[in-house]
């Protein structure tokens, strides 16, 4: 009888030790399948990129023109206009990010016209490089002729290296604005 129920107890936990097996290989299945689905095509993969580069460029190129004018603001003692900038630009910000939490995919076609709408917007402009460039100047300007040194209680962290490199960027954008 013991080695009977010992017995049962062996094939019990094959039968166990099987099911577990044919379930992880079914998720493991399923999963693969999802990830294969979840691939985007080269052309996706493309179009999403171009979206990104423009994304970053336009969010860029926004951060660096509010810092300037709330920069002058503050430069030219406008103080309150200065915080009310600041807080025109978080207000946007904050229903930015609210919106972006819909889970909403957004099809191909879409981004795709995006990508097209942007840069008809950015010729309209001249090219990216020429956009960064003349934004880059003005700020270029503006510190050459307010030149300032941090003396507030934050910390302050300079890196050589990046200052090198914002004022090789600077720079070049001076001259060819020129």
């Amino acid at each position: 009888m013991l080695l009977e129920a010992h017995t049962l107890m062996k094939k019990l936990t094959y039968l166990v030790l099987a099911v577990a097996l044919v379930a992880l290989g079914w998720f493991i299945g399923r999963r693969t399948i999802k990830n294969t689905e979840a691939t985007p095509k080269p052309e996706q993969a493309a179009v999403a990129s171009e979206v990104l580069k423009a994304q970053i460029f336009d969010d860029a190129f926004t951060e660096v023109t509010l810092s300037e004018s709330i920069i002058e603001q503050l430069d030219s003692g406008r103080v309150d206009d200065a915080k009310e900038m600041l807080r025109t630009h978080q207000d946007g910000c904050i229903l930015a990010m609210d919106n972006s939490l819909d889970s909403t995919t957004i099809p191909t076609q879409d981004m795709a016209a995006l990508r097209d709408l942007n840069a008809s917007i950015q010729s309209s402009r001249g090219s990216t490089r020429e956009t960064a460039d003349r934004i880059l100047a003005r700020v270029a300007r503006h510190r050459a002729e307010h030149p300032w040194t941090y003396k507030g209680d934050l910390p302050h962290f300079t890196d050589p290296e990046v200052e090198t490199e914002l004022a090789f960027l600077l720079k070049r954008a001076g001259k060819s604005q020129r």
